[in-house]
C-alpha cells in the first residue's frame, strides 16, 4: 500500500495514523475462541467404544468447521474433553469441574452413556447451557 502527503510535514502525519491502524487491522481478523465441554468413555473395554468413536469424528468436524471460510468465521471452537469412564459419579464431577473452572463453555457435547447424560443434563439448566 502506497501513501503519498506533500511535503516532508505530510510524511509525518500519515505515519503515525498507520501505525495506529496497522495493529487494529490485525485485531479485527482475530478470531474469538468457543469453548465446548465434552465429555466421552474413552477408556477400554467395550462400554468405551461409542466413546472412542465419536472422539475421531468430533474432532473432524471441528477442523471442518473452523477451516471453513463462512462457517463461523468470527469463531474458533475448541472442544476440552473428559473420560467420563461411563460412571454417573465421575460425569457428574467432571461437569461441575468443568462449569467452575475457566474458560467458560458454551455448550455440552456427549455423554454416551445414558446414566451419565442424565445428570449432567439436569444440572446442565441452571447455567443456561446446552447438552447434545
Amino acid at each position: 500500500m502506497r501513501v503519498y502527503a506533500e511535503g516532508r510535514q505530510g510524511r509525518w502525519l500519515i505515519l503515525p495514523f498507520l501505525l495506529i491502524l496497522s495493529p487494529l487491522s490485525v485485531m479485527g481478523r482475530k478470531k474469538i475462541d468457543v469453548f465446548v465441554a465434552g465429555f466421552f468413555p474413552v477408556g477400554e473395554g467395550p462400554k468405551h467404544s461409542l466413546g472412542r468413536g465419536v472422539m475421531p469424528a468430533l474432532n473432524l468436524a471441528v477442523k471442518h468447521v473452523n477451516d471453513h471460510p463462512t462457517v463461523l468465521r468470527n469463531y474458533k471452537l475448541h472442544v476440552i474433553w473428559n473420560d467420563t469412564q461411563c460412571d454417573t459419579a465421575v460425569g457428574t464431577k467432571l461437569f461441575f469441574d468443568m462449569m467452575y473452572n475457566k474458560p467458560a463453555k458454551l455448550m455440552l457435547f456427549g455423554a454416551a452413556c445414558t446414566h451419565v447424560t442424565n445428570p449432567i443434563a439436569k444440572a446442565a439448566k441452571h447455567w443456561h447451557i446446552v447438552q447434545w
